[in-house]
């Protein structure tokens, strides 16, 4: 992958296995997010009259699976939340967490993104989730029960990944 791309090649690359037609909304999705601070790209937010931002590859991944995400119909302000959360775990910052986002980007393991909702009584009513990286084996070991909110959602990141290549 290149190290920077502009919002145009992010849709590219993130939507090379979409149907046709889908690049002008990802497009317009993507700098949306820019613009609330979803998605950051490399250097400053705005650029200026005639000079694009540059996306970094991290970005592109978080990208791909935010456009997931948002297909299933997540909020922006959730969507929020969860890209923060990925950008920790891609950088390691959550023990474990970043093995299995790099495993994910290489396709050298079978990685899924799992997104547990929970509303909490003594909390004003808003959803909290956790958001955390997992393997096949792990949903096995536990019998589908990793999570213990109210709904999930699970997103396989090593095929979304690998539409990228």
């Amino acid at each position: 992958m290149n190290e920077t791309y502009t919002v145009s090649e992010l849709a590219d690359l993130i939507g090379r296995k979409r149907p046709t037609g889908w690049k002008t909304d990802a497009v317009r999705q993507l700098r949306y997010w820019t613009a609330e601070g979803v998605l950051l790209p490399e250097g400053q937010k705005h650029t200026g009259a005639g000079r694009h931002r540059r996306y970094g590859a991290e970005t592109a991944y978080l990208g791909a699976v935010l456009l997931e995400l948002a297909e299933m119909g997540i909020p922006i302000g959730l969507l929020k939340g969860i890209s923060r959360e990925l950008q920790a775990i891609s950088l390691e910052a959550i023990p474990g967490q970043g093995k299995l986002w790099r495993a994910a980007i290489s396709g050298s393991a079978e990685v899924y993104l799992f997104c547990d909702y929970k509303l909490l009584p003594e909390l004003p009513p808003d959803f909290l989730f956790m958001v955390y990286l997992t393997t096949p084996d792990e949903i096995l070991e536990k019998k589908g029960r990793l999570g213990d909110g109210i709904s999930a959602i699970v997103v396989n990141l090593t095929t979304i990944f690998r539409w990228m290549r």
